[in-house]
């Protein structure tokens, strides 16, 4: 259903975290990046050969997984050269392991699936190789490399397109903190944060409701209820999942709150990587990090 050749990577642009606990989540194909099979001279040391070697004997051992790949043809194709080139930045919240599962399934998949949520649940578990636990929403995005909203109710609808961010006044950039983000440790310290009344409460109170009401804000090209929800899941990543934010961006981040002049929010799990940015006038905003903070890197899209 899906004959792609290449596999972009894909934003997370609202849910991250919140997904887990029932908020809506928001995400898109990115194809500034991609990976694709090649077959390469066998005696190449193409560095997706140690990634491709542990990812085939995890295939492998898992029964339920196996019965859908093909994984004989995958051994034999690693045998003679085959390889997974990429330029997704690996560690970057971008898609780096979702594209990889994404091709994996799209290649070796004995008999392919056009269910949402089945294909869902076949990512998850192939991703959780690389994260220890994974929702499978980054390799079905790429997969189907459409736009996808997850609604409250865990329902997955695939968007023929995503309504334009200058519509709901806005431009948006990637912010480059210059390091490399961890998925699974992160992943636990958020989950271990929920066993925390207090956290647990604000979570429900204030950040579920802000990445609803931005997600329908943007679908909806509500530009006043959109910035206002983006301003709350800023505000509130910074003051509550602070280790998620790398300390040299921490500055940059709370500048864009006081100045009202930029918002950034997580991309993806944080730590490192990407984060999102989003601004009402681009070209303020980059004569002002030029001036503030020169050293600074950013990808406008």
């Amino acid at each position: 259903m899906y004959p792609h050749q290449s596999f972009s990577a894909k934003i997370m642009l609202f849910g991250e975290y919140t997904v887990i606990c029932g908020s809506m989540a928001l995400m898109m194909p990115f194809d500034r990046f991609a990976g694709m099979w090649k077959t390469y001279d066998s005696d190449s040391q193409h560095p997706s050969i140690p990634f491709l070697r542990l990812f085939y004997e995890y295939l492998k051992d898992h029964d339920d997984i196996a019965a859908v790949l093909d994984i004989e043809r995958l051994r034999h194709d690693m045998e003679h050269g085959l390889v997974f080139d990429s330029d997704i930045p690996i560690g970057y919240g971008v898609g780096s392991s979702g594209a990889l599962v994404a091709a994996t399934y799209s290649r070796y998949a004995s008999n392919q699936v056009d269910d949402i949520q089945q294909l869902r649940k076949i990512f998850s578990a192939m991703e959780s190789f690389f994260h220890g636990q994974s929702s499978g929403l980054d390799p079905l995005c790429i997969y189907v490399q459409k736009p996808m909203l997850v609604k409250s109710d865990g329902h997955i609808q695939p968007m023929n397109y995503l309504p334009n961010l200058s519509k709901a006044g806005m431009s948006m950039f990637l912010a480059d903190t210059e390091s490399i983000g961890m998925t699974e440790p992160l992943v636990s310290f958020f989950r271990d944060r929920l066993k925390h009344y207090t956290f647990f409460r604000r979570l429900n109170n204030e950040l579920i409701p802000a990445t609803n009401k931005a997600i329908s804000a943007l679908l909806n090209e509500d530009q006043v209820t959109f910035y206002e929800s983006l301003r709350t899941i800023s505000d509130f990543q910074i003051r509550y999942l602070t280790p998620m934010i790398p300390v040299n961006m921490r500055p940059i981040w709370q500048a864009g709150l006081d100045t009202d002049g930029y918002t950034m929010k997580l991309c993806g799990s944080g730590g490192g990587g990407y984060l999102l940015g989003f601004s009402k006038n681009m070209a303020a905003t980059e004569s002002y990090l030029l001036n503030h903070f020169p050293a600074f890197k950013w990808l406008a899209m």
